[in-house]
């Protein structure tokens, strides 16, 4: 399992999105749709936005089960890997969760903030957006100590074309095969 974090807005989408249609990563069955924020989609699971959201480890595996299930109760091994994006696996207990591999992203948080502050609703503040930003990071720090898996930081504060985003991708997975 491959567990794609980052504050909302620090491109954890698109990360999602070249993992699951470029190299073979299930990010799910059915994932939230674009809008005018994030046109391309969010590649999230609504099942797993859902048990993501209760921050409870336990059912949030058995929704992760029931999310790569198919008929007959058949796990789903049409991928070797499978993944799970979500700005709220920041405040789970990711320990519980047994990733193999944590992919966090790593962008300017004034950028983050810019974004957050048009994209974001109900409509947020600039200061607000800011310590929002801290929130996660801080979370996400603190997840990330206590892993014993890889933990693959992506820096998107350096410029790169897709095709680059994904070599370097494809090669990150390589620390959880």
């Amino acid at each position: 399992m491959i567990l794609v974090v980052g504050p909302p807005r620090s491109g954890t989408s698109v990360i999602a999105r070249i993992l699951h249609t470029k190299l073979d990563v299930c990010m799910g069955h059915y994932l939230v749709p674009g809008n005018e924020g994030n046109p391309l989609g969010f590649y999230e699971d609504f099942m797993m936005v859902k048990a993501t959201k209760e921050k409870d480890p336990y059912p949030w595996m058995n929704a992760l089960l029931e999310n790569h299930t198919i008929d007959d109760n058949t796990f789903d091994f049409c991928r070797k890997r499978y993944g799970v994006k979500s700005p709220e696996l920041a405040f789970m207990d990711m320990v519980a969760l047994k990733p193999d591999l944590v992919i966090r992203t790593q962008r300017n948080p004034a950028d983050i903030a810019i974004s957050l502050v048009r994209y974001h609703r109900p409509r947020i503040t600039p200061k607000n957006a800011l310590l929002l930003v801290a929130k996660y990071e801080k979370a996400i720090d603190d997840q990330v100590a206590g892993l014993s898996c890889s933990c693959y930081q992506v820096d998107l504060r350096r410029q790169r074309d897709e095709k680059e985003l994904e070599q370097e991708l494809r090669e990150a997975l390589c620390l959880c095969s």
